[in-house]
């Protein structure tokens, strides 16, 4: 590790020659604080904080999900220190709604939640808005208003650009919602340092620090200079969080831990005359980011928005790259090979004749030997064979390799027909989803992002009705429950025999069933396949 003095040395040397290199511009600017004007509202909630409250509203406090084992008295804790945000970390959304509603009666100034963007809807890491403007629709981020997320980590490393720049600022608008989109850490000094300042010059957004090194940053000094408009997270040993919180930190984020009821010292907490403006005001950024919140009431069907949000995200972000033999999309079949169990639906199997076979994929040129279209579902991981036996394989003998390993592009961006699918799309649970790209089915209409960087996809729309879960399309499978009793009371009170019900939505079908028999006498049961007069 590098000693503390040095690393000290090393950011005043960058900060001298930052400060004796400013623009007659940067020099010209006030010593004194940007001041708040916007969202006055707050005025009268900031002249009802005692210095505790105050105190506590910057702080960031992630809690584990052993805390819901004991649920009452995290509550307590919560209602009687109130900080600024609270972030759950793998919580059940049951318990998450029983606490949040506790919370929404009990607590006077309502904690910002906070959450990973990814880890809420449980995706990957994967920059979905650079690769298909679909998945920037206003209505996939509802399901975080619905949830009273006011705060979103969207950090990836990617590079910021146009189209992510707007989806964030409609975002803003729409919710008031604000993200932590950077992250730097003063190990890096000589690397994150010109980051640092370029960030302060173009976002409005939150920047998270992780301050292992320096006791202080003079983040105030920073805001003024640049007329920083966002705020600042500091991640700092606990014995220097007063320290970073008098120097600019609006907010200092902190976890609890077990046998740890009070890891905030407020005890210790003393500012002066100059330290107190600073924090004032500090303090009334925090409330008027709270104050332009706009979330929905209750917390209903979390489970399933988000499920509906993290499916639609892994469709369109699926990628046709290459198609030189022209087989996709299918129209004759085909043959799906996987090392995993691959099991596909039994009408999806009749109506485009697909065949399934488990393979351990270690003789590749065999397979592509085969009759008619092969598609391959290559692993994660492939051996210096595998990716020989890929590259000879030409594109008369029509087979599609699949990866979803973005890592694997390199190795297989030459192949013949190659397409990126979403690792979502390989659960078994939806592999459903995942054959149904092929056909025309699901659109298939995304790009791939390599390295910060985005390869075109080849655009194959749907055209034919899709066979989809009823959550896929954003409804309640709670409330699909009351046509199947509708539909057999019928039966019984003998209003009808038997029945089949079909139900689509914007082309998808996400209700298909059969009920009775043909006649009351009969015991041949409705299928699919039933005639009627």
């Amino acid at each position: 590790m590098i000693p503390k003095s040095i690393v000290s040395l090393l950011f005043l040397l960058f900060c001298f020659g930052f400060y004796t290199c400013k623009s007659d511009n940067e020099v010209d600017r006030t010593d004194e604080l940007v001041p708040i004007t916007e969202h006055a509202v707050f005025d009268s909630i900031y002249g009802e904080l005692s210095a505790q409250d105050q105190y506590y509203q910057h702080f960031l406090v992630e809690i584990p999900a052993t805390y819901q084992a004991d649920m009452d008295s995290l509550s307590k804790w919560l209602i009687s220190f109130q900080p600024g945000g609270v972030g759950f970390i793998d919580w059940s959304e049951d318990s998450l709604l029983k606490l949040k509603k506790k919370l929404d009666t009990t607590i006077s100034v309502q904690p910002l939640y906070f959450a990973n963007f990814y880890t809420y809807i449980n995706l990957p890491v994967y920059p979905y808005w650079d690769v298909n403007t679909k998945n920037c629709n206003p209505k996939w981020t509802q399901v975080f208003s619905n949830g009273h997320i006011g705060l979103v980590d969207l950090n990836d490393q990617s590079q910021r650009n146009e189209l992510r720049t707007a989806w964030t600022e409609n975002w803003t608008k729409e919710s008031g919602t604000q993200f932590i989109s950077h992250h730097l850490c003063d190990t890096n000094v000589a690397a994150d340092f010109e980051r640092f300042r370029s960030i302060l010059k173009s976002s409005d957004h939150l920047l998270e620090l992780n301050l292992s090194h320096f006791d202080t940053v003079a983040l105030n000094r920073f805001r003024m200079i640049y007329k920083y408009q966002g705020q600042f997270i500091v991640n700092v040993n606990m014995d220097a969080i007063n320290t970073q919180l008098k120097g600019g930190a609006d907010f200092v984020r902190v976890r609890l831990s077990p046998n740890q009821s009070a890891p905030i010292p407020f005890s210790k907490w003393q500012v002066n005359e100059q330290e107190r403006a600073a924090f004032d005001q500090s303090t009334q950024r925090i409330l008027s980011m709270k104050s332009k919140l706009n979330c929905n009431s209750g917390y209903n069907q979390m489970a399933e928005q988000k499920e509906s949000v993290r499916l639609n995200f892994s469709v369109q972000s699926c990628a046709l790259l290459n198609n030189e033999s022209v087989v996709l999309p299918l129209s004759a079949g085909a043959h799906f090979f996987s090392r995993d169990n691959f099991s596909i639906d039994a009408n999806l199997k009749k109506e485009n004749g697909f065949k399934s076979s488990q393979d351990d994929l270690m003789n590749i040129l065999q397979i592509a030997k085969k009759n008619g279209v092969k598609i391959v579902l290559l692993p994660d991981t492939l051996s210096t064979t595998q990716v020989g036996e890929i590259k000879k394989v030409t594109k008369n003998q029509e087979t599609v390799f699949c990866f979803s390993n973005p890592g694997q592009y390199v190795l297989l961006k030459e192949t013949p027909n190659l397409v990126f699918l979403h690792p979502t799309l390989r659960e078994k649970e939806n592999t459903n989803l995942l054959v149904q790209l092929f056909t025309q089915q699901l659109n298939l209409d995304g790009d791939f992002s390599y390295n910060n960087s985005v390869v075109k996809g080849v655009k194959i729309e749907k055209n034919k009705l899709a066979r989809v879960s009823p959550v896929f399309c954003g409804l309640s499978t709670d409330t699909l429950k009351k046509i199947d009793y509708a539909a057999s009371s019928a039966i019984n009170g003998q209003a009808f025999p038997g029945c089949q019900i079909l139900l689509e939505k914007d082309g998808y079908i996400f209700y298909d069933k059969s009920f009775g028999t043909y006649t009351y006498e009969d015991t041949a049961l409705i299928s699919p396949e039933s005639m009627y007069d």
